[in-house]
């Protein structure tokens, strides 16, 4: 009878139809997902690089900060050796000059201060520092 098959193609009908509604949803529902799982994907691949960039610049930092203690040493080296020889010419004179032992407690200021140098060079300004200071300040 008509009206059994009216009923069947209903069914069928409002089957497919609620098939077809939750394919739909369920693509929806997988496209965020692989939207989101695309974007997750970039995110990590951009937290790498960061990364990366990170660590080289790290390594940089301690090639850098090794230079610097170098040149660090140097320069202390320097400044003992401009004391050393300013004490040891005051020294064999028996005497030294104003402008001298002031350029020289300078140089002994930033030896023990910024380099914390100390021990021989302090022994030999000190004996600098019992001679007699000739001519003055201008």
């Amino acid at each position: 009878p008509i009206g059994t098959i009216i009923a069947w193609v209903t069914i069928v009908a409002g089957i497919l139809a609620g098939v077809s509604a939750t394919t739909v949803k369920l693509y929806k529902v997988f496209s965020k997902y692989k939207e989101k799982s695309d974007e997750y994907e970039g995110l990590k691949n951009d937290l790498k690089a960061h990364s990366d960039t990170l660590s080289e610049m790290s390594k940089i930092l301690v090639k850098i900060q090794g230079e610097i203690q170098e040149q660090v040493e140097v320069n202390r080296n320097q400044v003992k050796h401009s004391i050393v020889v300013a004490c040891d010419k005051a020294l064999s004179e028996g005497r030294i000059s104003a402008g001298a032992l002031e350029s020289l407690m300078d140089l002994f200021e930033e030896y023990t201060d910024v380099f914390h140098g100390n021990g021989y060079v302090k022994a030999l300004v000190d004996k600098v520092l019992r001679l007699p200071v000739t001519g003055r300040l201008e």
